[in-house]
């Protein structure tokens, strides 16, 4: 795991000292496996960061992993792609906000982060903050 993060801090998709977790509760467990095309990391709390590390994605999307037809917010890019990390109910600057039903998420709740990338392919991993 060391390793991975020196990789992804000189690679510039690590910023400001984020710390990834080991385990993030199922799905996409970590960040060079998971489910999907690639595996999306996820720190704890009620406004997570979500980080991969395959390419720069045009659209992220947050919903509840038990009802995945309420989208709890969504992001997309503005002008083609946007890199990670991304801070949930903050859009990056390459990107603009397409819902906002939930800014903060709730604790106990189980949710479902996907990454789409132009290319097609789409990484995911479920978490309960």
């Amino acid at each position: 795991m060391a390793a991975l993060l020196a990789i992804l801090a000189l690679s510039g998709c690590i910023q400001g000292g984020l710390t990834l977790p080991t385990d993030t509760g199922g799905g996409g467990g970590d960040i060079v496996g998971g489910d999907g095309d690639f595996g999306v990391q996820i720190t704890g709390g009620s406004t997570p960061q979500y980080v991969w590390v395959v390419a720069p994605a045009y659209r992220l999307r947050v919903t509840r992993a038990l009802q995945p037809t309420i989208v709890s917010w969504e992001i997309s890019a503005t002008d083609g792609s946007f890199k990670a990390p991304v801070t949930h109910g903050s859009a990056p600057e390459d990107a603009e906000v397409e819902v906002a039903n939930e800014t903060e998420l709730i604790s106990g709740v189980r949710y479902r982060v996907e990454v789409y990338l132009p290319d097609g392919r789409i990484g995911w991993n479920e978490f309960t903050p």
